[in-house]
């Protein structure tokens, strides 16, 4: 039954993620990421330099991003207003 109830949502978001706006906005398709931490250098020896690597995937384009935590929690939050500001909007 589990595994019934996870395809059905694959499915269910697989259809949102699809759909367009009426302004033909492009559509997400996939998001890949990489988590990578470089432990030592000559520069940085006491030092864990974390690197987010990621791969935006549109109907038309992908994008290939790189970022620390700290701007990827930023982006995180913002794309959440964002939603949130959207959701409002199609409520109304």
């Amino acid at each position: 039954m589990e595994v019934l109830k996870q395809s059905r949502f694959q499915i269910e978001v697989q259809q949102s993620l699809r759909s367009r706006g009426p302004d033909d906005t492009p559509c997400l398709e996939s998001i890949h990421w990489r988590f990578d931490v470089q432990t030592h250098s000559k520069a940085f020896s006491n030092q864990c330099l974390p690197k987010i690597y990621l791969k935006i995937s549109t109907d038309r384009e992908a994008q290939y991003l790189e970022s620390d935590y700290a701007n990827l929690a930023n982006l995180e939050k913002s794309i959440s207003a964002a939603l949130s500001l959207s959701e409002v909007r199609d409520d109304k």
